[in-house]
């Protein structure tokens, strides 16, 4: 990341985590790694709620089952809001799809919504294909194929028996699965994905970047929102349209 930003920000980063926990800590080092900084002072102050307790994101969309997660997604953006923060992120992708939900739970305090942003960014790339992967309830709610249709993007996703081993994987890596066989699992994929003619590959589920292959076809939605969140944190254009390209971040 190049060093366009101020070196020291006065604005607070809330962090509706926990969703996975071990993503969300992913999420709060590439914030660390990629902040232009000197010293100390210069970091992005981090608040962060671990809301675990949040109910399964998959199976309340898939069983239609809303309002237990929605009333636990307003009590903790609430809990999160009173912590003096200027922005909230939520490094989870399936739980975008209550995005008017958070955002309505925050009032005046905007939500930097994933999903828009890694859109906008392969907008931006001029990608017509995209292949997506992630958990079963973000590709049943069509949360990155409605918002990439609407960007004349092409979308291309698992079948049902590729989705179900997905979801597998996904399962492994949050039970602390971080082995080489996973990671091939993985990489199967993509490669799937890939011969089906995509572009890019979206990592749409938030635990696939803690075991992804080092290949240039994938894009991290997490590294873009931490850019899209230093870029509030610290730029007098704090919406500005992440526009360059990934680079390797583990």
């Amino acid at each position: 990341m190049t060093n366009s930003t101020a070196s020291l920000s006065t604005k607070q980063l809330g962090v509706l985590g926990g969703m996975g926990p071990d993503a969300t800590l992913y999420f709060s080092k590439l914030v660390l790694q990629h902040t232009p900084h000197a010293c100390d002072q210069d970091h992005i102050r981090q608040k962060i709620l671990l809301a675990t307790q949040t109910p399964d994101r998959t199976q309340s969309i898939l069983s239609n089952s809303h309002t237990h997660i929605q009333q636990s997604l307003r009590a903790s953006v609430i809990e999160l809001c009173r912590m003096d923060i200027d922005v909230i992120v939520a490094p989870c992708n399936t739980v975008h799809y209550y995005a008017d939900t958070i955002q309505a739970a925050a009032a005046k305090t905007p939500f930097l919504n994933m999903i828009n942003i890694t859109c906008d960014y392969l907008s931006s790339q001029q990608v017509k294909c995209v292949g997506i992967l992630g958990t079963t309830g973000t590709i049943h709610c069509r949360l990155y194929q409605d918002a990439l249709e609407q960007r004349n993007i092409h979308c291309i996703h698992p079948s049902a028996d590729q989705q179900q081993q997905v979801m597998e994987i996904i399962t492994a890596i949050k039970s602390g699965d971080r082995s080489d066989t996973l990671s091939l699992q993985l990489l199967d994929q993509v490669n799937s994905l890939q011969s089906e003619g995509t572009e890019r590959i979206l990592l749409g589920c938030t635990e696939l970047p803690l075991i992804a292959p080092d290949t240039s076809v994938l894009v991290d939605p997490m590294y873009l929102l931490a850019k899209a969140s230093i870029t509030f944190c610290c730029s007098k254009d704090p919406f500005k349209t992440i526009t360059e390209d990934p680079k390797d971040i583990k």
